[in-house]
């Protein structure tokens, strides 16, 4: 869950641009983690089973999430997400931006969300260069469906088909981990749009 292979193989054949800020990158080279939390077995629901934020860090990961949303409301919007149960999640706010590639599609236009039931940890959508930057620095491994077609008789009889670049990104302890997850959020949405995301 954890290799880099496939990134490396869509880096070589051309995807090599990355998304993240530079002050991004250098938050993710100093919060480097040299431990990745220990992650459930199940692909559904992928959960992280310790280092759980408190409280004040939740909420401080709420507030940036929807005020991610609430300033650049012409590229994106929150609803339900379609991949997870209990869940807000962050869409693409158009048809346009939705059918924009076989990414997009693939996810409805869904492109991050919050496990808000416990651990906080995020599914987000990164570019392959990212997702090997975000590996490397211990902070995020593959789902485990992530790159197949999800069998309908698991998926209560829709077809899922996640793509590679689909992750697990580890829960913030500290409200300067939540900066960096902010970045990485702001990543996704500027690799999902082609848009610049304030």
């Amino acid at each position: 869950m954890t290799s880099t292979t496939i990134y490396e193989k869509k880096i070589a054949n051309g995807e090599t641009q990355s998304y993240l800020s530079e002050d991004t990158v250098d938050l993710l080279n100093a919060l480097k983690r040299e431990k990745r939390p220990a992650v459930g077995p199940h692909y559904v629901p992928q959960r992280q089973v310790e280092e759980f934020a408190g409280e004040e860090v939740k909420m401080y990961l709420d507030s940036q999430f929807y005020a991610l949303a609430e300033q650049n409301p012409q590229l994106v919007k929150i609803a339900d997400s379609r991949l997870e149960l209990h869940a807000g999640a962050i869409f693409l706010a158009t048809e346009e931006l939705i059918n924009r590639n076989e990414t997009t599609r693939k996810l409805n236009g869904e492109c991050v969300h919050v496990h808000r039931l416990k651990d906080y940890s995020l599914h987000m959508v990164l570019a392959p260069a990212d997702c090997k930057k975000v590996f490397d620095a211990g902070w995020g491994q593959r789902h485990g469906f992530s790159g197949v077609e999800i069998p309908r008789a698991l998926m209560g009889g829709k077809l899922i088909q996640l793509p590679s670049e689909y992750v697990l990104i580890y829960a913030p302890r500290t409200k300067e981990e939540v900066t960096l997850v902010l970045g990485l959020m702001k990543a996704s949405l500027r690799y999902l749009t082609g848009e610049e995301v304030q």
